[in-house]
Formats: structure tokens, sequence, C-alpha cells
């Protein structure tokens, strides 16, 4: 069974998705609070990115870990630099 490394509250609401970069360094959270959130390993964050009206959905990096593209319950998709 696997054991709980660390654990961090991200928001108030809902969260949808997260994802880690290839690397592992760098971990990214996207919710309800329409927030994208970048975190490091250590689970401090890093960088916040708004612009979607409604939920996050999803997040993902690219394959070389240089975007972050995101789908939105506003019915947009976002490229992040």
């Amino acid at each position: 069974m696997a054991k709980e490394e660390r654990h961090n509250k991200v928001s108030d609401r809902d969260l949808n998705c997260v994802r880690f970069e290839t690397s592992g360094k760098t971990i990214i959270t996207g919710g309800d609070d329409m927030c994208i959130n970048l975190w490091s390993d250590e689970l401090q964050l890093k960088k916040s990115l708004t612009g979607h009206e409604d939920a996050v959905l999803d997040v993902l990096f690219d394959y070389n870990n240089k975007y972050i593209i995101s789908s939105g319950n506003d019915d947009t998709f976002r490229l992040w630099k």
C-alpha cells in the first residue's frame, strides 16, 4: 500500500485535475476556482495563472514542458507559456 508523503490544501473549491511535469519538479492543478496553479515538488505555490471564466477542467504540459494547455467549463482552451 502506498504511503502519503505530504499533502496541501490547494483551494476551498473542488480540484478537477493534477499533473506532474515530466521531470517531477513541478505540479499543475486546475479546479473550480478558475485558476491554474503551479506547485513545487515540495508543494509550495510557485505561480497562479488566471483567465478562465469558469472551472478549469483539465491541464497538461506539452512534451517539452514549455507550454501548459488548459480546458475550461467556459468552452475555451488556452495555451500558456
